[in-house]
């Protein structure tokens, strides 16, 4: 498709000639990106120091929400990432935020898009039946076992890691 300067005359077959747009979609995702950030230089002037650190973060995780939600293998990659670095260790103000079940909810969110925009069929492969059985058995164990609060950790742990092992 030929490249088109705004104002100039573009020829239509039937003989017509028409005007190629000012204002296309990438003025307006610049106009919000604007927006957006005026607005979170504004509260960040007002905010109180203890929720300065959230406003400053709040927009670079709304990129990255968006670039992965166009790409869901970033959002694995990130998941796998985080889980095994672990910083919630390291900073405590992460734990409560529960950051790997949201990058599990937009990783597996992308991923449904996908699927959908690309009309690709699901693929289950005959490896999954033996880890569903799996994940089968140790849900059974949480109700049986000793230390139920052990059993239940566990089952999660492994249920979040079979999720993204369908994705």
């Amino acid at each position: 498709m030929n490249k088109v300067e705004p104002g100039k005359k573009v020829k239509i077959p039937d003989g017509l000639h028409r005007e190629a747009p000012l204002i296309r979609g990438r003025h307006i995702y610049l106009f919000l990106v604007l927006g957006v950030g005026v607005v979170a230089a504004a509260a960040l002037i007002i905010a109180p120091d203890k929720f300065q650190l959230p406003v400053i973060l709040v927009f670079p995780a709304l990129l990255v929400g968006i670039y992965t939600l166009q790409n869901p293998f970033v959002g694995i990659y990130l998941f796998y990432l985080y889980d095994t670095l672990r910083p919630y260790d390291f900073i405590y103000a992460l734990r409560p935020l529960r950051l790997t079940i949201v990058l599990e909810g937009v990783a597996v969110l992308s991923w449904i898009i996908l699927l959908l925009r690309s009309k690709a069929r699901f693929n289950w492969p005959r490896f999954n039946w033996p880890f569903t059985v799996f994940i089968g058995l140790i849900s059974v164990s949480v109700v049986t076992a000793e230390n139920a609060g052990l059993a239940y950790n566990t089952f999660m742990v492994m249920l979040v890691t079979y999720v993204m092992f369908i994705v």
